[in-house]
């Protein structure tokens, strides 16, 4: 189904609610190959991006910005939708970003509009976040 008749069908795709995993499916799909956002200058391949991605944090180590971690294990083609593994890169997210532990417990955290990484099945948020930092255009990150 290309997008257009998407469009033109989504009424009746959502008329049916045992439509909705195959349109959520189908939107994760689209997202994956990049088919929601128009292409810009910034947008690179995945594994160009991954390169991209340990040069800065290879150089933010070196300044002493960012502390060197042990990298994380290699994704199984178990761990991996099958459907996704022929067109799709795949990077844990630890080798990718800092992880950190946020300053706010969760049963402290008042309501508000900020999401809030939980564990449970249920989302959450907060009425702030722990964390700031510029975002670098040139490589879509937090430095």
């Amino acid at each position: 189904m290309i997008e257009r008749t998407l469009l033109e069908c989504f009424d009746l795709i959502t008329d049916n609610p045992d439509n909705f995993p195959l349109l959520r499916r189908y939107i994760i799909d689209m997202a994956l190959r990049g088919k929601l956002l128009e292409k810009t200058a910034l947008d690179f391949p995945a594994p160009e991006m991954l390169k991209r991605i340990k040069t800065k944090a290879d150089a933010l180590i070196k300044q002493g910005k960012l502390k060197k971690q042990k990298p994380m294990g290699l994704i199984s083609s178990e761990e991996v939708p099958g459907t996704y593994i022929a067109h799709c890169t795949f990077e844990r997210l630890g080798n990718v970003a800092n992880l950190q532990k946020g300053l706010t417990g969760i049963q402290s955290a008042g309501r508000g509009e900020f999401p809030l990484v939980v564990t449970a099945t249920s989302r959450s948020n907060c009425d702030h976040y722990d964390f700031d930092g510029i975002v670098d255009p040139k490589f879509r990150t937090i430095v």
